[in-house]
């Protein structure tokens, strides 16, 4: 082969590669998707549920973080009403899945 024509095959392969990419980029479910979904809080002490976006959620366990307060599963978000850490959400796995994502976080600080 010349070398015109393999530069061109390396160019085409190159385009659909990040043609690709791109495209798997824009139709995959977005961060801000994700964050703004829903996730069900129940207050233990009140029975209370409340719906709270993702993102606020991670806000709250984040600032635990940055307070430097004890990153624990079996401490709650704050109830509102009565200022108890009651507050889990409906999927503990979910809970726990975060709690542990927070601890990784502070111990790559």
């Amino acid at each position: 082969m010349d070398r015109k024509r393999i530069m061109w095959i390396v160019f085409g392969v190159l385009t659909v590669i990040a043609l690709g990419l791109m495209l798997r980029a824009f139709t995959s479910g977005s961060d801000i998707e994700e964050l703004t979904s829903d996730v069900v809080i129940r207050y233990e002490d009140t029975g209370d549920e409340v719906k709270m976006n993702r993102g606020q959620f991670e806000r709250a366990l984040l600032a635990r973080l940055h307070q430097k307060e004890l990153i624990d599963a079996a401490v709650g978000l704050e109830n509102p009403k009565t200022g108890k850490a009651t507050g889990f959400p409906v999927d503990r796995a979910f809970w726990n899945k975060m709690i542990e994502d927070v601890k990784t976080m502070k111990a790559q600080k």
